[in-house]
Parts: C-alpha cells; structure tokens; sequence
C-alpha cells in the first residue's frame, strides 16, 4: 500500500445541478470578467417512515476570465451543469454595521466547467433563490486574491 503526504491541504469541490438564475457577467475596472450565477443541487433521502424527502441546497457560483464570458453567453436559468472549482469565504460588514459572510464557489483557471447534456433551461418553480440580497452584497472582490 502507497502512502501519500501532503504538504498543504486541497480545497476543491465538484457540483453537478441546475443554474437558478442566468449567468451575469461584469467586469473588473482592469477588465478582467467575473460572471455570477447560483446552482441548485438537490439530494433524495427516505426518512424513518419510508417517504422520499428531497432536500436542495443553493450554491453561489463565481466564475473569471475567459470561462466567465462563456457562462454569460451559454449558461441560462434551468441548466444542468457541472463544475470543479474551490470554495471561498468572504466576510464584509453590511450596510446595518452588522457582519456578514457567505461562501461561494470559485472557478478560475484552475477550474472546470461543463453544461450537461439535456442542460437545456426546464421550468423551474424557485424564484430568487440562493444568493445575497442586494443590499448586503459583499464588496467588489480584490482581483490580486484570485489567480488570473
């Protein structure tokens, strides 16, 4: 049997779900794009009386570069899709004073992203779900964290 030793932890996630809104892109004042979307993944589960309960889970999604533009054009509300990326926490006070934070999940270079086949947009009955409301968004990220 191999052993492998690590020398520093890995940070990585794959999920595999439907956009919940359309990818949108903005750009960085460098004009670097930076493309947003939130990914609905859902998990089915018997409870103790033998009924199927399904549980989603909504996921913020950041994508740059060149994968962000095509998120914007490709990416709508209702496709399957699939990416590998890492998860990033980000703390910001809020415009109440009070402290905020989420997590999203980063796709830069290092990343992968794929619309699934049968991705097409489906109907799709949770309106505005996952995300931040304006209001208490976090600050405009620091490029000079992410790799370009």
């Amino acid at each position: 049997m191999r052993c492998i030793m690590w020398k520093r932890g890995e940070n990585k996630v794959i999920l595999m779900g439907r956009a919940g809104k359309d990818a949108e892109v903005r750009y960085t004042p460098n004009g670097t794009a930076i493309a947003s979307l939130t990914l609905a993944t859902e998990i089915s589960y018997s409870d103790n009386e033998g009924k199927e309960q399904k549980e989603t889970e909504w996921h913020d999604i950041v994508i740059f570069g060149k994968k962000a533009e095509a998120a914007g054009k490709y990416f709508k509300k209702g496709m399957m899709l699939y990416f590998v990326g890492r998860i990033r926490n980000n703390k910001w006070q809020g415009t109440d004073g009070k402290m905020r934070s989420n997590k999203e999940i980063v796709i830069d270079n290092n990343g992968e992203m794929q619309m699934l086949p049968g991705a097409g947009p489906r109907n799709t009955s949770a309106e505005g779900q996952g995300g931040i409301e304006n209001h208490d968004e976090p600050p405009f990220p620091d490029m000079n964290d992410y790799p370009q």
